[in-house]
């Protein structure tokens, strides 16, 4: 899983090897997916102040872990994109 974001004065990248949970039986579902993402944003935004939006793939386990985020931080707004739309930017 990629991961990728920033705000003016943050940037912030990461690749999630999810080899050994899925290989152990785990899944990628919202709760996995959002625990992943979750560090990452609070690094950057530790008072829930800036971060205001979050796009994701159509898949629907990646869309929940985006409505978590969007719980714990209240300025997030979601955007759903299919990858193929995004290669049209």
């Amino acid at each position: 899983m990629n991961i990728t974001g920033g705000l003016e004065h943050k940037d912030f990248f990461d690749v999630i090897d999810s080899t050994n949970h899925m290989a152990c039986g785990g899944v990628k579902d919202a709760w996995y997916l959002g625990s992943k993402m979750m560090p990452l944003i609070k690094n950057v935004d530790t008072k829930k102040e800036f971060f205001d939006m979050v796009v994701f793939d159509g898949v629907a386990n990646v869309q929940k872990a985006g409505r978590v985020i969007a719980i714990c931080f209240p300025k997030v707004v979601i955007k759903e994109q299919r990858m193929f739309d995004l290669c049209s930017l």
